[in-house]
């Protein structure tokens, strides 16, 4: 997750987070953020 969010898929329509101004030091509480949407 965090690598796609660094740098992008293959996807046009995904946009890397740092192209939106997102800090590498914002992920990994995102990460557990989104991950929590699942119950995991």
């Amino acid at each position: 997750m965090k690598k796609s969010m660094t740098e992008g898929t293959k996807n046009p329509n995904y946009v890397k987070l740092s192209d939106l101004g997102v800090d590498a030091a914002d992920l990994d509480p995102l990460v557990k953020l989104v991950r929590e949407f699942g119950g995991k």
